[in-house]
């Protein structure tokens, strides 16, 4: 029974190491924040985040192979917004609200280069023998504030991160500069630091739009 169990196993650990990519992330801001709690300050109320709906419902793919399509990025960004219940700095609307201060939010993947692109797409051709490499992730994340139903300012920040593919990337994972880490099931899941670091930017924004005197 267990040599019958044996290659199903083999296979499984195989096709799952192959279907998972190393990825490394670079949350904007100093390292100090790398971790930090993204928090509201008690001086300031919660300013109301609408995401329009036809981002949380598509497109079905990423730009990039292995990242999951951004509408799951949204998700994962909403419920981890949900999750600071009164203490973030956002709450969820579903509709632009017409006075006061609200914001909107946009998410978009970045480009991949043709070079790029034509070599990950043969990746799966080769066995993921050969190692591929790719610093071209990255998602552009655009704040919009309104107040007054007027807009005001456009406040954008960049995500940007690595990949690296190969069928034995886990053994010299240990061995690269940053912040790597293996991402199982990688176009169903989103990295943790990619979360963080979008999550991050709500706290530049913040600061951002203190500074220029639309939050007080």
């Amino acid at each position: 029974m267990r040599r019958q169990l044996l290659p199903h196993v083999s296979v499984t650990i195989a096709v799952t190491l192959l279907l998972s990519s190393c990825q490394s992330w670079e949350i904007p801001g100093p390292e100090s924040i790398r971790y930090a709690v993204v928090a509201r300050p008690p001086e300031l109320p919660q300013i109301s985040l609408y995401i329009p709906e036809y981002l949380s419902e598509g497109p079905s793919f990423a730009k990039h192979d292995n990242l999951p399509p951004p509408h799951l990025i949204l998700d994962a960004l909403k419920k981890k917004i949900d999750g600071q219940n009164e203490s973030g700095l956002f709450k969820l609307t579903r509709t632009p609200q017409e006075t006061g201060v609200f914001c909107s939010l946009r998410l978009e993947e970045t480009e991949v280069p043709a070079m790029v692109g034509a070599w990950g797409a043969l990746q799966p051709f080769t066995l993921w023998l050969i190692p591929f490499y790719d610093n071209s992730l990255g998602y552009r994340i655009t704040y919009e504030l309104f107040i007054d139903a007027k807009l005001k300012k456009r406040y954008q920040y960049h995500v940007r991160g690595k990949m690296f593919g190969w069928a034995a990337a886990f053994l010299v994972m240990p061995f690269m500069s940053g912040h790597w880490h293996i991402q199982l099931d990688s176009r169903r899941s989103v990295n943790d630091d990619l979360l963080q670091g979008l999550w991050v930017t709500s706290r530049m924004f913040g600061e951002d739009a203190r500074r220029d005197g639309y939050l007080k």
